[in-house]
């Protein structure tokens, strides 16, 4: 697939992305420039990154390099890891996206807006550099292209009813049921179409949630005694308020209502909803085994790995993309075991795992990420941080064969002396 060729524009400011003089660096030029150029994605396999394409050559790292600061160049177009990208939209602006190089993780950045601004690689961190962001036009048909991978529905409708919310009450509500999960949004606004997608998206987020569980009583865990539809997962949108919670059986966001009625079949506009699908309730065993122990870390890294998860289910690049893509990644070089701090000072740990998880799931696919945790659960309970983490490398390597060995020990700094 190539996109309609399109300026793609630095976040609301009137320079966009073009070549120097030489037409090999790339950098940011005046939208009407006559080097600003005009910009086409061709996507390369199925996996979601493509070609970036200026000038009848392609945007790729001036060396192969997981570094930070390393030049973004215009080269001869090829299939290699340092050429691909991947654009994908930021939950908290949308309209933007971020261009992530497919072997190094990070994303272009100019870390300015001024004309000139050399373009460059740098861990994804939009909250603190807007300067990661471009207008999406270019990659239009590749955004849109996943919203059928999970096919909608046929959703029950039971008319408005008495909804009984965690925060103000009793709201009156639309709701709709299907298979397992009660779906409660406000009355008038959502037709019987968009229920059947909502719910299918739900409903392949909870049965992700039973595979990684792996136990008899997720049912009795998960599910609710709803006073309208009895045992089922209960997820709710409000229009009041900003904020969101689960407490394992029932889900709410707050706030969320008109992003998602504006464009009710991206599911990008969800992420909240599928984590807080997975908020509360005991965690399974490998958090008191091969993870960093005796932190309060449990209880969000189920939730950000399943919503992450959800993502790469639906179609879209597998990272925690709600807040800051690739952040997770910022400690994976620069952290070493401090066993004389107490363990529930350290945090930095579970980042590590989670970024590994996410590394795991991006290369090799969901049956692989799932494999990793069952393997963790299998694990004694760690006592200190070297045992949970050397636990942690061996049930990596037994589901994806030592592929990881060798960068989880030089690279990502977990302990040797296991």
């Amino acid at each position: 697939m190539v996109g309609q060729p399109k300026q793609v524009g630095s976040y609301n400011t009137d320079k966009c992305i073009g070549y120097d003089e030489a037409g090999s660096a790339v950098q940011l030029e005046l939208c009407d420039s006559e080097r600003s150029g005009e910009i086409s994605f061709a996507a390369v396999g199925s996996d979601g990154y493509g070609q970036v394409r200026l000038n009848d050559k392609c945007l790729s790292l001036q060396t192969a390099s997981r570094m930070e600061g390393v030049p973004v160049v215009l080269k001869n177009c090829d299939s290699n890891p340092e050429s691909l990208w991947v654009p994908f939209e930021w939950q908290w602006s949308p309209g933007n996206v971020l261009l992530r190089n497919k072997s190094s993780g990070l994303c272009v950045d100019a870390r300015s807006f001024d004309a000139g601004a050399t373009l460059r690689q740098e861990l994804c961190n939009p909250n603190d550099h807007r300067s990661q962001l471009w207008n999406a036009s270019f990659a239009d048909g590749l955004l849109a292209r996943d919203k059928n991978l999970v096919q909608p529905v046929q959703a029950q409708s039971h008319g408005t009813l008495d909804f009984n919310s965690f925060h103000e009450g009793t709201y009156k509500m639309d709701s709709w049921t299907y298979g397992d999960i009660a779906l409660y949004a406000p009355p008038g606004k959502f037709d019987n179409a968009t229920a059947g997608r909502w719910l299918a998206w739900y409903s392949h987020m909870d049965a992700l949630h039973r595979r990684v569980w792996n136990q008899d009583n997720f049912d009795s865990v998960y599910r609710n005694r709803d006073p309208n539809h009895g045992q089922k997962k209960v997820v709710a949108l409000i229009d009041e308020g900003l904020c969101s919670c689960g407490n394992k059986r029932q889900a709410e966001i707050l706030g969320f209502t008109p992003r998602i009625e504006d464009e009710p079949d991206n599911w990008r506009h969800h992420w909240v909803m599928f984590y807080e699908m997975n908020r509360g309730g005991p965690t399974p065993n490998f958090y008191a085994r091969a993870t960093w122990p005796n932190t309060h870390q449990g209880g969000l890294i189920l939730p950000h790995m399943m919503a992450s998860l959800a993502f790469y289910e639906l179609g879209g690049p597998a990272g925690l993309e709600r807040d800051v893509p690739g952040d997770i990644l910022r400690g994976l070089t620069k952290w070493r075991v401090e066993e004389t701090k107490p363990l529930a000072e350290l945090e930095i740990p579970a980042d590590i795992q989670m970024g590994i998880l996410l590394t795991i799931l991006r290369d090799n696919g969901t049956d692989t990420f799932i494999d990793t945790l069952h393997n963790m659960s299998e694990k004694p309970d760690a006592t200190s941080a070297t045992q949970a983490l050397c636990d942690f490398r061996d049930a990596v390597n037994a589901s994806t064969g030592g592929r990881y060995n060798s960068q989880m020990t030089n690279d990502w700094r977990l302990p040797t002396n296991c």
